[in-house]
């Protein structure tokens, strides 16, 4: 089973959902979105050919993403 990584930017806080106190928690995105979404702007801001397609950018992404969580991992 890959893992996610967890949470890479979780909250909590308070706000006011109408005259009411409201207290909320966000989990954020994990990990794996953050490093693929890291990856793909790399990807993206290279100078790659106009024939890759995007399901091939993507499928890079996600794979740069689950390497870096296996270094983690092994480290």
């Amino acid at each position: 089973m890959k893992t996610d990584g967890g949470p890479a930017f979780p909250s909590e806080g308070t706000g006011m959902v109408g005259m009411h106190p409201h207290q909320f928690t966000n989990p954020g995105m994990t990990l794996r979105q953050w490093y693929a979404g890291m990856a793909m702007q790399g990807i993206l801001s290279s100078d790659i050919p106009n024939e890759i397609r995007e399901a091939q950018v993507v499928g890079w992404a996600w794979s740069m993403a689950d390497a870096m969580l296996a270094q983690e991992a092994d480290e």
